[in-house]
């Protein structure tokens, strides 16, 4: 992301610019991400009825620990 504002600045002679991402672009051109691996395992009775569920959620959130 501040070599696409560094470029947009030089394009206009070194003047301040604004760069404006959508919640989606920001994860997914984000340079960090925050590591999840998640194991889930759902019961469910003849019918089709979830009955069970059993959720391991693994997190590494770095400094992002709230």
């Amino acid at each position: 992301m501040q070599s696409a504002a560094y470029l947009a600045s030089k394009a206009v002679g070194g003047k301040l610019v604004k760069l404006e991402y959508s919640r989606e672009e920001d994860l997914i051109t984000a340079p960090c991400h925050i590591g999840l691996h998640a194991t889930i395992a759902l019961g469910a009775d003849k019918e089709g009825k979830l009955i069970a569920g059993q959720y391991t959620f693994l997190i590494d959130s770095g400094a992002y620990t709230d």
